[in-house]
């Protein structure tokens, strides 16, 4: 089977190679790197985590969702926003092993078996790798962390003593070259081998994992494992240049947010412009200003309700037709694009005078079901009330800082952002096989290093998704029993029913879709290969004036954009969110793959 896959992690890569040379497709090679990747970046990925697997099947056509998010425990109350940072009070329900599993039995080529698949992962456990510079990084990075001037996550020495077992395995830095042996973890995968994913969530890997939960306070009971399901949804689809843009919905996924923004570019000629001129990061910037804006209620797995009402406006043309008069007037007049539209303001689906309820202000029924049917049950009643109370919070406030207060759209601080890749605890894989199928796979323990916890004899590290929510009650972030968390921004690009692109990103969880929405530009409008497209310098803005723009700019590009009037912060170094992405030729079906060099 000819195909590619790419991934951060070469030894994933390469492990998806040979099981295509085996006879296995697509799938087969995405599962098989997917528990490879657990095992060669273990502090931000894995069978304790979760998993978002958006995938494109050429010989039926179909493509579908695997949301695999982590669900928020039972036993879960109480405040301090600190305990649920890491620790047993962190973790999660994970569904890693359900998604992966679903992927095999639902669209595998039946070659291979799940053992087959499992193995290379088991026997680079057992056998142990060599340190790469991407895995040596995070404890670098820690170190910074650990500074008193910027530490603004828990550092990998505090999650470790949660557990013993992980400061054991954990505790010692690893530097480019060492050898990383994991017995314990290479024993977990061959039980999964042998026995399969139910023995995670109902075998005797589920007795270990819940008496460990039990002994130590962790959040989720036995029938919150027992009853986990890995859920199918409808992607979310819309268009670009002619093309197809199908990405995920759901699990604090990004995905619709960079397709919220192509809507809004498709407006403007990119073609014509210089990627490096001052005029071209100016006009993206705002856009992805407005995509950050308008997101940012999506984040935290908001009450279904409201999700939809959201999830409708993101992708109606009459919001993103709004948002491109405003853009186009604020670059005109030379002034700071604001608006307001968070739920109240005016325009397209805000419930203004320019409310989306006619024609323009459709849309979303194409999604409505899916989304419904896998989430609606995850929303209990009692969310409303919280709603409600935000709803009166924000009625009650004027100005910036209130939205920023309810939605947690936060003025970013630069030394935060060089930091963000501690707070980025993801992987990703993207693949595309000559039968026209398709892979964007995103996993994801939370932060570096998760939880900071292992089960003494599992060896692998568990997820912290409490962390992406808020535990004050009454928020639309709030932490409640049920919810669904993990991240990413996977997308499959198609035209006339043909695959071109499967892209994701690792890395920083802010820096993810406007990283993702750069290198789509690159290749669709500047005609870049996906080498030279995650190759090329990167800028980033969100929800103020502060523009974040990498060392390659040009000084005079820097100092064009400091009298439109941004705060420009020049990095010190590539911003860490390293996206992947896999190619198809229309004319000629050759693959052209790109890893991130960051």
């Amino acid at each position: 089977m000819k195909g590619a896959l790419i991934t951060p992690e070469p030894l994933a890569a390469k492990v998806g190679a040979g099981i295509l040379e085996q006879g296995g497709n697509i799938f087969d090679a995405s599962v098989a790197a997917a528990f490879v990747q657990g095992v060669t970046n273990p502090l931000v990925c894995g069978v304790g985590g979760s998993s978002l697997i958006l995938l494109h099947h050429g010989p039926s056509g179909e493509s579908l969702l695997i949301d695999g998010s982590c669900i928020v425990g039972s036993k879960v109350g109480g405040n301090g926003s600190r305990s649920y940072q890491y620790g047993y009070r962190s973790i999660t329900v994970p569904g890693m092993v359900k998604s992966a599993w679903k992927v095999y039995q639902k669209f595998g080529s039946g070659n291979l078996s799940w053992a087959d698949l499992l193995e290379p992962a088991r026997r680079l456990a057992r056998d142990g790798f060599v340190v790469e510079p991407y895995l040596a990084e995070q404890w670098q990075l820690d170190q910074v962390n650990s500074k008193p001037k910027t530490q603004i996550y828990p550092t990998l020495e505090e999650k470790w003593s949660a557990a013993a077992e992980a400061q054991a395995l954990f505790g010692r830095p690893k530097r480019v070259g060492d050898r990383f042996f994991q017995d314990d973890y290479s024993k977990t995968l061959h039980r999964l081998a042998k026995q399969g994913a139910d023995d995670f969530y109902q075998g005797t890997l589920y007795e270990d994992i819940i008496l460990d939960m039990e002994e130590y306070g962790g959040l989720f009971t036995r029938e919150d494992l027992r009853h986990y399901e890995a859920v199918d949804l409808a992607p979310v689809s819309g268009s670009y240049r002619g093309f197809e843009i199908r990405t995920a919905v759901g699990g604090s996924s990004t995905g619709l947010q960079v397709l919220f923004m192509l809507k809004i570019l498709d407006a403007f000629d990119l073609k014509s412009m210089s990627p490096d001129s001052p005029d071209y990061i100016d006009l993206l910037s705002r856009v992805m200003k407005a995509g950050y804006r308008e997101h940012a209620p999506l984040l935290g797995d908001p009450p279904f309700s409201a999700a939809l009402t959201l999830l409708t406006r993101l992708v109606s043309q009459g919001r993103a037709g709004y948002l491109q008069r405003r853009i186009r007037r604020a670059r005109r007049e030379d002034e700071d694009e604001q608006y307001r539209g968070l739920g109240v303001g005016p325009g397209p689906g805000g419930g203004g005078p320019e409310s989306g309820r006619g024609p323009e202000g459709g849309g979303g029924s194409g999604y409505d079901a899916g989304y419904g049917s896998g989430y609606g049950a995850g929303y209990g009643a009692g969310y409303g009330s919280g709603m409600a109370a935000a709803r009166r919070r924000e009625a009650g406030g004027r100005g910036r800082r209130q939205r920023q207060r309810l939605y947690g759209a936060q003025d970013i601080d630069p030394e935060q952002l060089e930091l963000d890749y501690l707070n980025a605890g993801a992987t990703h894989l993207s693949a595309m096989d000559e039968e026209g199928s398709m892979v964007s796979w995103t996993q994801s323990l939370g932060t570096v290093g998760g939880a900071g916890v292992v089960t003494t004899g599992l060896g692998f590290l568990y997820n912290n998704i409490t962390s992406q929510f808020h535990p004050d009650p009454y928020r639309w972030d709030s932490l409640l029993a049920g919810k669904r968390g993990g991240g990413g921004a996977p997308l499959l690009v198609l035209r006339n029913g043909r695959p071109v692109m499967a892209i994701g990103c690792a890395g920083g969880g802010r820096l993810m879709p406007t990283a993702v929405l750069q290198v789509m530009i690159n290749i669709i409008d500047h005609g870049m290969t996906a080498e030279q497209a995650v190759s090329a310098p990167r800028f980033h803005a969100e929800d103020n004036d502060v523009l974040f723009l990498e060392p390659a700019y040009e000084a005079a590009t820097a100092e064009a954009l400091r009298e439109k009037g941004y705060q420009v912060v020049q990095t010190q170094g590539g911003m860490k969110s390293r996206v992947e992405v896999v190619t198809a030729d229309q004319d000629t079906g050759v693959f052209s793959a790109g890893s991130d060099p960051r």
